[in-house]
């Protein structure tokens, strides 16, 4: 058996999801690709679902006045039809991966129809593979939008009947305090 080649590092030997593995030890914080970040939340169900009665114009133009003084980010969630996908795909005995995938899929055509809204001003869909590219979208004066429902995905751990993560989930760990 050829020997394996280990490279002499801090986390030799360790398993980086031992909760006790301590990070960063030498460093004084941590680094924020978009320190002045907000992030603006618009709801599938209270907001998208009513179409244009509630987006047009109230809202996206409180959006397009507030993009020229804040660095913005627009996240969109699902809604009633993300219920609906989840009714139907529990009914159906879906696992819960699936019912993430499916779940997901409503925001991100939610984020694209908003995004269409604001292509005038700016407004530019955004994939969550592609999230490093927010603080270059901001500089060049674009406001980037993307789906609010968490990528998890097919590994979405099993939490029947739905799964656990939704669009207000991750924006409420994530954002950055008020200035």
């Amino acid at each position: 058996m050829i020997k394996r080649r280990e490279i002499k590092n801090k986390l030799q030997g360790e398993t980086l999801v031992r909760k006790s593995l301590e990070y960063g030890e030498h460093q004084d914080r941590t680094i924020r690709i978009a320190p002045n970040l907000n992030v603006v939340k618009i709801g599938g169900h209270g907001t998208v679902d009513f179409g244009s009665t509630v987006l047009l114009p109230p809202l996206l133009d409180e959006i397009r006045e507030l993009k020229a003084e804040h660095d913005m980010l627009v996240v969109v969630g699902g809604g009633v039809r993300v219920r609906h996908v989840m009714d139907i795909g529990i009914d159906l005995g879906m696992p819960t991966g699936i019912l993430a995938e499916l779940s997901g899929e409503v925001s991100i055509q939610n984020a694209k129809m908003v995004a269409a809204l604001l292509a005038e001003d700016g407004g530019i869909c955004v994939e969550v593979d592609d999230i490093m590219d927010i603080p270059m979208l901001m500089k060049m004066g674009l406001l980037p939008i993307m789906a609010g429902t968490p990528p998890y995905s097919y590994f979405e751990e099993p939490s029947p009947p739905a799964p656990s993560s939704r669009s207000t989930g991750p924006i409420r760990e994530h954002s950055s305090p008020q200035r």
